[in-house]
């Protein structure tokens, strides 16, 4: 059942009535997929009738009608999306059925719309596979909040301690980073930057960044490193305590 669904919205996605379904809405488009039924809009009552307690079914079908309106925003799209899987077809099918699984994990509009731009993102340039996946996953973990947040923060930005700054650097957003006063700000991640290039601001374009697209273009998080028993204990050698009186203590020099 599910792999005729994952054929039957795969072969929607490439078809040049996409955009004309899609002026239909979401029921045309669940039509189509669930019952392989290209009549138009809600004519058929059997199906109607065996759909009007199903609301979670319509809700999905929603999101996936808005996220697939979001993404073939023109013909282009579509001819890049049918040149990415070429000759490829269970590359494809693979592709269509974890949409359908993420889409299903989405639960705001907002996110629907971030998820459309990060697979036009796919389509249109050269984001990697793997790292597609896990930006749609931090879309998945993140409230509409953050994501917003995330959106509307510069790249360059230098963030002072905050809930939201802590949330998301649980996350692997935001990284910590040595200020010359000797304090810490938080800083976007490349996790960040990439979800923001690819998704969240993927229409502003990059001006004169480089896009971070794969794995190997991103710098790992600089983890602490804390002082052990013998490091401590290295501090010690050689230095000389002064008591002035009980009431103060010098180092001797290093």
């Amino acid at each position: 059942m599910l792999e005729n669904q994952v054929q039957a919205l795969g072969t929607i996605m490439k078809s040049s009535e996409t955009r004309t379904l899609m002026s239909e809405g979401a029921f045309s488009l669940m039509k189509c997929v669930l019952f392989n039924d290209y009549g138009s809009g809600a004519d058929s009552a059997k199906t109607a009738a065996t759909l009007v307690f199903h609301t979670p079914t319509m809700l999905y079908w929603d999101k996936m009608w808005r996220y697939m309106c979001g993404v073939y925003m023109n013909p282009e799209d579509q001819i890049k999306l049918a040149e990415k899987f070429y000759d490829d077809n269970p590359k494809y099918e693979a592709f269509v059925k974890k949409q359908m699984h993420m889409i299903n994990e989405l639960n705001d509009d907002a996110k629907i719309d971030y998820y459309a731009q990060l697979t036009r993102s796919y389509l249109l340039t050269e984001l990697q596979d793997g790292l597609y996946l896990k930006l749609a996953k931090f879309l998945s973990m993140c409230t509409p909040t953050e994501l917003q947040f995330l959106e509307e923060t510069p790249i360059e930005a230098r963030l002072n301690n905050s809930m939201m700054a802590a949330s998301l650097y649980q996350y692997g957003l935001l990284a910590l980073e040595k200020q010359e006063d000797g304090t810490s700000r938080y800083v976007l991640s490349d996790f960040a930057i990439s979800l923001k290039q690819n998704s969240l601001n993927f229409d502003e374009g990059v001006r004169g960044q480089k896009r971070l697209t794969s794995y190997e273009m991103m710098t790992p998080a600089s983890l602490p490193e804390y002082a052990t028993a013998d490091d401590i204990g290295k501090l010690f050698e050689n230095q000389e305590i002064i008591m002035d009186g009980g009431t103060a203590s010098q180092w001797g020099s290093f």
